[in-house]
């Protein structure tokens, strides 16, 4: 049993029924929400939509970081890591939390902002270079209010993944930190 009318420019019909609900049946009327495409997904370790392209792969990361409830996405969370990077990189992550033994590794901030917070309002503008058929770059122009972030993205059995990450004004790539030692 409808408890409220929702009222939405889309359809004439729409308006019209929800008229003929007030009067008739005197329910409150209230402003339909618009649709968000920006909603973000349920969990922050979620694995991204299965993406055929790899800015595709790259904009479905980002979607776990815009907005001001955006929760980003965890890599010490089982599986995670193999989410996102390729079978080495998730390894050495792996390898790093372990080692770190709850302590802050190599890794002292979000690796996709490069930072430990965010403010993410809309995904960040992305260049794609394709190297080869299973190899691409991607560019994330000025995330969180920083630098170019530069992913290199390599295509296997699970599809994209991500081989390595470069920031910009950082001397180091993700793997090159990720091998020295702790």
């Amino acid at each position: 049993i409808a408890t409220s009318c929702e009222i939405s420019m889309r359809l004439p019909f729409t308006i019209a029924a929800c008229a003929a609900a007030v009067v008739l049946l005197g329910l409150p009327v209230r402003a339909a929400e618009p649709p968000r495409h920006d909603a973000l997904p349920a969990t922050s370790n979620a694995a991204p939509v299965t993406a055929d392209t790899p800015e595709a792969f790259i904009t479905e990361i980002y979607r776990f970081y815009v907005g001001r409830q955006s929760k980003g996405i965890d890599l010490t969370r089982n599986g995670a890591p193999a989410r996102y990077f390729t079978p080495t990189m998730a390894a050495l992550i792996v390898a790093d939390q372990k080692e770190a033994q709850g302590e802050v590794g190599r890794l002292d901030g979000d690796v996709f902002v490069n930072g430990q917070d965010w403010s993410l309002t809309q995904i960040p503008a992305l260049k794609t270079t394709v190297t080869a058929p299973d190899r691409a770059t991607v560019k994330a122009a000025a995330v969180n209010g920083g630098g170019e972030i530069r992913f290199s993205l390599v295509k296997g059995a699970k599809g994209w993944r991500i081989e390595d990450i470069a920031w910009q004004g950082s001397s180091d790539t993700l793997l090159q930190m990720l091998k020295r030692p702790l």
